[in-house]
């Protein structure tokens, strides 16, 4: 058998009549006597004969003008590489059996793995597998134990080829034209399905191997229970989980100052109207997310994730630290847009994860992500009181003038400082995933030569992608806002007549048993079924809580005791399953679409949730105070309008999120280990 090695990555997502399924059928182990090792000068004349006669065998280079699939001059360049070689598996006589060439980009840190060539007479001894192994294993060594991915190209006339590689854990991610179609005998034409698999110090000995990447989500959870989950990457993950933790540690620092910092740009303005100042300042942060996030996506998918991510975190630090001195009502709006849209790493991150993790620890993995964030949350808005107006609050800093010019500096700071830290961290821990299109040095494939097939952008998946997360964003939106407002309504009206205190007690127990549910029931959760039937359920779960919600006001004549735990219950029924569909969702949306559209789509998503964030809050406070009055008109119309309708609309997305699907893979006889 044979792997080329013609390398570029662009192209589209594969389509599902070219795809294999996965097996979970052990691969042979390779005999006893089979060894591998680097080559030696004195192997060259065997090594060149040994992969010119296993690429004739395979029947692909036919014409007589192209025999020759290498040469020993070619050969003899790589091997002086000292970032690229040739393995050869040999048996206790010395004897050549196969062999494999391997190179390593440090700058990219991703391992290439071509002209695998075992021989029809060395077959059915494990020979591939032992080469394969070799060459993970080489690659590991060269990036310091530490993980990567490594990356075949296989020809699409070869598709038996497919599974054998998807059970030593590869997955397809591209696809494009072979450039060179004068060497074929093929009169069609013929594609190179690029595979990639992440590759760690557990996983290239391991002698279980994961599940492709390219099945049915169904398929896939399926074989899960069957198959030996991936170690998580916890560096990347924890280093990823920081960039978001920065995001909302950043954007809750500020909440509990900036009612008194517009306060102190308006001395003369009545507490009544500074609402309507509040909603400008908040909403011109949504409005340059919505401006932004999609800019930041596709930028992402052109140039990579890594430094879009360090772009983001910078235009945090910066837009972070000037809000904190602004003097003006008009300088804060400016820098709380510029903040919004300089920074759109939600997204990105997103992509970023999805191209880390597997199938078999994305759940696990994403949902880590969603902890690191709700500390985020709750060290914020602690940090923002205890450090806004330090001058008044602190003798010690009493004497510092710029303290004194700029009364909520010091909290912008400490953000500033989180932000620079996690630019650290960025460049340290996080590799680019993007896959690097230029071809390695000793295979140059010239751009004009390549003829790429591109996926159109709008997919079924694409606008089932949009509908989904638009819809939930509105209705988890609107559901926050509706909330206190129901729970803070007389009991006459329907309502607990709940006060401050009551509703910090609903949040207070509802936190932890959020954070305790991301860390066990989701990975769970996701082990039982497919991510997209979690997505599926936690939506629908969502829409029953928020229906049901009007009859918890059957208890509200009852003990405070009784209605805090009807209120509760309603109030986690909706969010612990509105988290856990953050989680899912953005395994399902990165799982769903071409590697070169993550960005793009993640970014779109972004930009729909900030968009809503700004009129859904007007839209559901409107509604809700508009039938509040209709009391007396029977169940539909009245308050609980709005909650019927949220319930619907989730109801409604949940439905959809069941037709995120790949269609069935061909099926193909599985190449001999």
């Amino acid at each position: 058998m044979a792997a080329v090695s013609p390398r570029v990555n662009r192209g589209k997502e594969i389509p599902a009549q070219n795809r294999v399924p996965t097996t979970t059928r052990e691969l042979r182990p390779a005999a006893s006597d089979v060894h591998v090792q680097p080559a030696d000068p004195e192997d060259v004349p065997v090594l060149v004969a040994v992969i010119n006669e296993a690429f004739m065998d395979d029947a692909f280079f036919k014409k007589q003008a192209y025999h020759d699939r290498t040469n020993t001059s070619d050969t003899r360049a790589r091997m002086r590489n000292p970032d690229t070689s040739f393995l050869v598996a040999k048996d206790a006589q010395g004897q050549v059996l196969g062999a494999v060439y391997v190179a390593w980009n440090a700058a990219s840190q991703k391992g290439l793995l071509g002209q695998l060539a075992v021989p029809k007479a060395s077959r059915q001894r494990g020979v591939g597998r032992a080469l394969v192994e070799a060459a993970e294993r080489w690659c590991l060594e060269r990036n310091g134990n530490k993980v990567f991915d490594m990356e075949v190209p296989l020809v699409d006339i070869r598709p038996e080829l497919f599974p054998y590689f998807e059970r030593q854990g590869y997955r397809a991610i591209n696809k494009m034209l072979f450039p060179f179609p004068e060497v074929l005998s093929s009169a069609h034409a013929v594609s190179v399905v690029n595979y990639q698999k992440t590759c760690s110090a557990d996983n290239v000995k391991a002698l279980r191997v994961v599940t492709s990447q390219v099945q049915t989500p169904d398929t896939r959870t399926a074989e899960a229970g069957t198959t030996k989950p991936t170690p998580v990457p916890w560096r990347r993950v924890i280093s990823v989980g920081y960039v978001l933790f920065v995001n909302h540690f950043s954007t809750m620092l500020c909440l509990p100052f900036i009612p008194f910092m517009v306060s102190g740009f308006f001395p003369d303005l009545p507490r009544s109207q500074l609402g309507l100042k509040m909603g400008y300042l908040f909403s011109s942060f949504y409005f340059g997310q919505f401006a932004g996030a999609y800019l930041w996506g596709s930028a992402a998918d052109k140039y990579g994730r890594r430094p879009i991510m360090m772009l983001g975190i910078a235009g945090t630090l910066v837009s972070f630290v000037m809000f904190g001195m602004s003097t003006t009502f008009q300088q804060a709006i400016f820098w709380r847009f510029m903040w919004g849209f300089l920074n759109g790493n939600k997204g990105v991150c997103k992509v970023y994860l999805g191209e880390t993790l597997d199938s078999t620890n994305a759940a696990l993995g994403f949902s880590i992500i969603g902890i690191q964030s709700a500390i985020g949350r709750f060290i914020g808005p602690v940090l923002g009181g205890l450090l806004s107006n330090p001058v008044r609050k602190y003798s010690l800093l009493a004497g510092v003038p710029i303290l004194a010019q700029y009364p909520y500096l010091l909290p912008c700071l400490i953000g500033g400082l989180t932000a620079a830290l996690g630019l650290l961290i960025v460049y340290k821990n996080l590799p680019e995933t993007l896959q690097d299109e230029s071809p390695s040095d000793t295979e140059a494939v010239s751009a004009a030569q390549v003829k790429t097939e591109r996926a159109p952008f709008l997919t079924t998946n694409v606008a089932l992608s949009l509908l989904v997360y638009g819809g939930f964003s509105f209705a988890h939106i609107g559901f926050e806002q509706l909330f206190p407002l129901w729970v803070l309504k007389d009991v006459a009206d329907g309502g607990f007549s709940f006060d401050e205190g009551m509703i910090g007690a609903v949040a207070s127990v509802a936190g932890p048993v959020q954070l305790l549910s991301q860390l066990t029931l989701v990975p769970w959760f996701a082990t039982k079924v497919s991510c997209r039937a979690a997505w599926h359920y936690c939506l629908l779960l969502m829409g029953i809580g928020i229906g049901i919600a009007p009859v918890a006001s059957a208890f509200n004549h009852l003990s405070p005791v009784y209605c805090w735990a009807a209120a509760s219950f309603v109030y986690m029924l909706v969010n612990v399953p509105a988290e856990a569909a953050y989680t899912y969702g953005a395994i399902v949306v990165n799982e769903s679409v071409s590697k070169q559209q993550r960005g793009k789509v993640n970014g779109i998503n972004s930009s729909i949730a900030a968009a809503l964030r700004m009129i859904g809050p007007v839209f559901w406070g409107t509604l809700f105070a508009f039938t509040a009055t209709w009391s007396a008109r029977g169940w539909a119309l009245s308050w609980q309008t709005a909650f019927t309708l949220i319930s619907l609309l989730l109801i409604g997305v949940a439905m959809l999120a069941r037709n995120f699907r790949s269609e069935p893979l061909a099926k193909s006889k599985p190449a001999p280990a």
